[in-house]
């Protein structure tokens, strides 16, 4: 798609939008469209440390969402395409993208102490972002996500509340190199109380069970068990806290290091000193799976901080920024790990030193697989403008830098300009 014919289309979605607000608030139908477009400049388009190549490009997000409630059940309906155009671009890569973001939620009163309540989310992602939100890494391939979530609520007494709930999560990459790597399900169960101690304070015990299975690198198939405890503070009535923190066990199906132990925790405290200002900011730390293959985890710490101030009744300003620094322990690698034709060579050169039997050779090749760290910043800032009720105008940055020795490095800037309409 040319640059003139994304410009048409993101014309036409605006009117269409327009005609259909219009219609729905005839009949007042829960429904509510948005769209955005912006200009973007991106300094390092392809994510690389050396031959950086920086492009223009244009985005376009519609938005449509459905909010229908009943008696006892509510749903939500969401869907966000995105068509991004890319001003330069390697000669083999086609100039546009397109994104497709699907949210459901479904939430069904049986009765005044039994709750249901059902959320799934879709992805698919053409030459995504490296990092997203901040936290997740992604290969830069095209994938498809998805995640089913339930939860049963029981309302003991009315201090008292059960959650028992399941999760499934897939992902998907459509280059057969990457899916052979990095394809995989997550099975999770879990239970949690929460106890309402006294008006402002509540205490919660967790535990969780997770089973990760690889589609077909099942060298790196992992179970993973959570025992934990949590409490929320309202401490003030501009001031929320929270803080959860246990014990992780994890073992894994075929890695030299069969299984782990380790405390995991996060917190996070919200300010608000005044209507216009808003505070955020926490820690958390954590085993969690990685895409780097072919390690089968990492002990990830990471922090956050969030900064909103509404300037004026029109003006708004938002800041955020967040680090995180990952551990990779060469002993997590599976037992069938090759990188390259290290383990060939690594292992004619212990037959050289008198190592006889294979078990010796891969305990040998795996304590000379070295430790690695993995260190994310990210640092954002947007400046908004309110025109009227229904039409915005942004202004934003965002500055990424990323150290590794597990990947390629690299700093990245972004600028954009946009508008965004609600209907």
């Amino acid at each position: 798609m040319n640059l003139r014919k994304l410009i048409a289309a993101s014309l036409l979605v605006v009117v269409a939008i327009s005609v259909m607000s219009a219609h729905a608030k005839e009949g007042k139908l829960p429904i509510q469209f948005i769209n955005r477009v912006r200009v973007e400049y991106d300094d390092n388009i392809n994510q690389t440390d050396k031959d950086a190549k920086s492009s223009f490009k244009i985005i376009e997000e519609p938005e449509i969402s459905a909010n229908l409630n009943f008696e006892q059940t509510f749903l939500s309906l969401r869907y966000r395409p995105a068509l991004v155009w890319w001003e330069k671009r390697d000669s083999s890569d086609d100039k546009t993208d397109i994104h497709h973001d699907v949210d459901a939620i479904f939430n069904h009163r049986f009765t005044p102490r039994l709750t249901l309540s059902i959320q799934d989310t879709f992805r698919y992602a053409e030459r995504p972002e490296l990092i997203e939100d901040g936290t997740v890494l992604r290969e830069k391939d095209t994938f498809k996500y998805n995640s089913l979530n339930g939860t049963l609520s029981v309302l003991v007494r009315p201090d008292l509340r059960m959650d028992l709930g399941g999760r499934w999560i897939i992902l998907r990459y459509d280059e057969d190199d990457v899916a052979k790597q990095s394809d995989y399900d997550q099975y999770v169960g879990g239970l949690s109380v929460r106890h309402q101690i006294v008006q402002n304070s509540a205490l919660s015990a967790d535990f969780r069970y997770e089973d990760t299975k690889y589609k077909d690198a099942d060298s790196r198939d992992s179970k993973s068990t959570f025992l934990g405890l949590g409490l929320e503070q309202i401490f003030s009535p501009n001031l929320l806290g929270s803080l959860r923190a246990g014990w992780q066990h994890k073992d894994y199906d075929k890695s030299f290091q069969s299984k782990e132990d380790a405390p995991y925790g996060e917190a996070s405290l919200t300010f608000v000193p005044s209507p216009a200002t808003r505070i955020s900011a926490g820690a958390s730390y954590a085993m969690t799976e990685t895409d780097v293959y072919p390690y089968t985890g990492q002990n990830r710490a990471s922090v956050f901080a969030s900064f909103a101030y509404d300037i004026t009744a029109r003006i708004a300003w938002y800041l955020s920024g967040s680090y995180g620094h990952g551990d990779y322990d060469g002993q997590d690698l599976p037992d069938d790990a090759t990188v390259g034709d290290l383990p060939v060579k690594q292992q004619q050169q212990l037959i050289d030193q008198g190592a006889k039997t294979t078990d010796t050779l891969t305990k040998e090749y795996a304590d000379s697989v070295k430790d690695g760290k993995e260190k994310i910043g990210m640092v954002s800032s947007r400046l908004t403008y309110k025109l009227n009720r229904n039409n915005w105008l942004e202004a934003g940055w965002q500055y990424t830098n990323v150290d590794s020795d597990m990947r390629e490095n690299y700093e990245r800037n972004r600028v954009h300009l946009g508008w965004k309409i609600s209907l």
